[in-house]
């Protein structure tokens, strides 16, 4: 996984994320730094739809934040590149995104994948799903996974 600059996250997406990114990382082959987690609030709110650009902070932020990653140190969590991530949107409006993720604290199953399907408003998504999972074998199974519609 290439390591994403805190330097190229917007801070309208840390208003909308409620936390910070880490410093980057010196790494003598240029490589940027990982997204990670701190426990440092981020400035006050910005309300925005949700769009393909936005999810990933709102879902960076909901599944840090919602309990499905292992207990410890934030900054040992990792989140591939938004370039890396898959999203799609969806006939019925909702737009999801699936991500592959590094929790450094979870001894037994480091690498997963996170995957959220929202729509609404960044301060009041309306949450399809979200939860961390294994990682699917192909790009096409987890952009057919996001398309999934689970009838009610």
């Amino acid at each position: 996984m290439r390591r994403l600059s805190a330097l190229s996250i917007l801070s309208l997406s840390l208003a909308l994320m409620g936390c910070s990114m880490a410093a980057p990382d010196t790494d003598p082959t240029g490589a940027p730094a990982a997204s990670t987690l701190s426990d440092t609030p981020a400035p006050g709110p910005t309300t925005l739809q949700i769009t393909q650009k936005n999810l990933y902070d709102i879902c960076f932020d909901k599944v840090a934040n919602a309990g499905y990653l292992a207990p410890g140190d934030k900054s040992n969590v990792t989140f591939a590149p938004e370039d890396e991530s898959i999203t799609v949107t969806r006939d019925d409006g909702y737009i999801g995104i699936y991500l592959l993720i590094n929790d450094g604290n979870n001894a037994s199953s480091a690498e997963s994948a996170v995957s959220c399907v929202a729509k609404g408003s960044s301060l009041d998504p309306k949450w399809y799903w979200y939860g961390v999972e294994t990682p699917y074998s192909t790009s096409a199974e987890a952009t057919e996974s996001l398309r999934l519609v689970i009838p009610e």
